[in-house]
């Protein structure tokens, strides 16, 4: 329902083309397929360095160098114009020179694909309290205290200020809005770091957390930087909802993020907890030319995407909007698949001393899986023994405290009751009250029974609560001992049978060695 209450209505019978460039990049394929299936776009473009990729949703592919009035025709014919921004800005300075200042019969919609790194050094309004900024702490004793960052939304697009590499790239942001007129409707997307998918900027990590890398994964600074995020279906499903408005929108800046807002250290440890081993290493600030894409794991932005959420409304549209920590299993699911990888498992068998250890290191070395041995195994059983008894011991000791104070509350209770009929007997009689006071209340025979009526009580309770426990224990020791079994019944058997056979040999043996009989005594 809600892709038929978006389309536009098309009159003419015909497909409704569009053009998108850089089909073959990740964003790319997952636009053209979007576009493809739920718009019925008729989809045509160009790919990253003319390379000549057969993509299944682009009907032709377009040369930039070879055919530049092919290009501009393509331009001219087409409904809706993607252009993403990868290396350059040449392309779509090209198309927006080309295609503004012009009127069309039919109205064309031109989408800017940028970046949030065009707002990366944008200053934030942080006040900070009043006896802060009036005392001075002394030297040496300044600690860093977490600030609440700006949320930066649409509406503040004017005081955005890009990071070094990416001031071209505000240069046709601006060039895209001053092309919008009543037949040809521009918009900017400032996106998120795009995930899913089978990954693009966040492959490394994937790798080395698959592979187990010994050193883990990178941390960059402190790792409390927000980095905004979003899945690439979203983006391409909030492109194509966009371009589908039944009436233009007035907004020409858009964020498309998802909801997340996380940091650098909560991605990391998702990722670790779902695929990694769980370890992590800082990266020196000298050493961030290193990583590829560097600029979209330090940059540290809180953005609120208003837009995007109120064009894309039907939240069962979304693949990811809560963020990526959030959804990090559907995330590494989407990993496994689209990479086509599973895990390799591997038993070696062999009698004692074959060398089982010694070439399970090398394969799981060689190959880069986790070496797991009987020995391993054995403890981990042990570990897991020792700590469900221990936690059962607990319960059983607060069980046991609860009772002894409901016990005590009760005697309490009870002995506040028969203050209470002795004083009011003592206003009636006074010697029968003396009396009263005098001889000791006979509690201690009820006591006992009482305490045979919760210790039985003790054990239902205990059956109740710790029943799985209790399963789960006698499953380890029924394991452990088969292990005790194998290695320690068996040479006593080996030993008892031996017991039986040595004499045999031994008087063969000596039978042999007297070959020739004692000769028989004279009579």
């Amino acid at each position: 329902m809600g892709d038929e209450e978006g389309k536009k209505i098309n009159l003419t019978g015909l497909k409704p083309r569009a053009f998108v460039s850089n089909t073959n990049t990740h964003f790319g394929s997952v636009l053209c397929r979007t576009l493809a299936k739920k718009g019925d776009y008729e989809v045509r473009g160009t790919t990253v360095d003319d390379e000549e990729d057969e993509a299944k949703w682009v009907k032709q592919v377009i040369k930039r160098d070879a055919c530049a009035q092919g290009l501009q025709k393509c331009l001219l014919e087409s409904d809706l114009i993607v252009y993403q921004l990868v290396d350059g800005v040449d392309d779509a300075t090209m198309a927006l020179k080309l295609l503004m200042n012009d009127h069309y019969e039919n109205e064309k919609t031109f989408i800017l694909i940028s970046s949030v790194l065009t707002w990366a050094e944008t200053k934030q309004n942080v006040e900070l309290p009043q006896d802060e900024t009036e005392e001075e702490e002394p030297a040496g004793e300044e600690e860093e205290e977490d600030v609440e960052q700006e949320a930066f939304t649409e509406d503040m697009y004017n005081k955005r200020v890009p990071h070094v590499k990416y001031t071209a790239w505000k240069e046709v942001e601006k060039l895209c809005k001053q092309a919008n007129s009543k037949t040809l409707h521009t918009y900017v997307i400032f996106a998120g770091m795009t995930y899913g998918e089978g990954e693009s900027m966040l492959h490394p990590l994937f790798k080395q957390a698959w592979h187990l890398s010994p050193e883990g994964l990178p941390t960059f600074g402190t790792g409390k930087q927000l980095v905004p995020l979003v899945h690439v279906q979203d983006l391409a499903t909030f492109v194509y909802k966009l371009a589908s408005r039944d009436e233009p929108e007035e907004q020409r800046y858009y964020f498309g993020c998802d909801d997340g807002n996380v940091s650098w250290n909560a991605i990391i440890k998702a990722l670790n907890d779902s695929l990694g081993n769980g370890k992590t290493y800082r990266v020196q600030e000298r050493d961030y030319i290193l990583y590829e894409n560097v600029e979209n794991f330090i940059v540290n932005l809180k953005i609120e995407a208003t837009g995007m959420g109120g064009i894309a409304d039907d939240e069962e549209e979304w693949v990811s909007k809560a963020g990526f920590v959030e959804n990090v299993d559907k995330v590494v699911a989407e990993f496994k698949s689209h990479r086509n990888i599973a895990p390799l498992r591997c038993c070696i068998l062999g009698p004692p001393a074959a060398g089982k250890t010694y070439f399970g290191k090398k394969i799981a070395q060689q190959y880069k899986l986790l070496h797991i041995t009987v020995a391993d195994v054995v403890r981990e059983y042990e570990a897991q023994q020792t700590q469900l008894s221990e936690q059962l011991l607990k319960i059983k000791q607060r069980k046991k405290e609860e009772r002894r104070k409901a016990k005590l509350e009760e005697k309490r209770r009870l002995k506040a009751e028969a203050e209470a009929e002795r004083a009011a007997a003592k206003g009636e009689d006074d010697e029968e009250g003396d009396e009263e006071n005098a001889d000791p209340q006979p509690v201690v025979e009820e006591d006992d029974d009482d305490d045979d009526v919760e210790e039985g009580e003790e054990e239902e309770e205990d059956d109740e609560e710790t029943e799985k426990i209790k399963e789960r224990l006698n499953e380890l020791k029924a394991i452990l001992n088969m292990r005790i079994k194998s290695k320690v019944q068996k040479p006593e058997e080996d030993q008892d049978k031996g017991k039986g056979k040595k004499p045999k040999p031994a008087v063969k043996g000596k039978l042999k060695k007297d070959a020739n009989p004692p000769p028989t005594p004279p009579e």
